[in-house]
C-alpha cells in the first residue's frame, strides 16, 4: 500500500468521483438467483 498525505476534504473529492463513475449496486442474493434461473444452458448432448 502506498501512503500519502491528502487533506479530509480531498480524500471526500476523491471518493465522491469515484463513487459516480463506478456503477455499483446491491442486489439481493434471490433476485440474483431468478436471473440466473432465466439464462438457457448450452449443453455438450453427450
Amino acid at each position: 500500500a502506498i501512503v500519502i498525505e491528502m487533506s479530509e476534504d480531498t480524500a471526500l473529492k476523491v471518493i465522491t468521483a469515484a463513487r459516480k463513475r463506478v456503477e455499483a449496486s446491491f442486489e439481493t442474493g434471490n433476485a440474483i438467483m431468478e436471473q440466473r434461473l432465466k439464462i438457457e444452458k448450452i449443453t455438450t448432448g453427450s
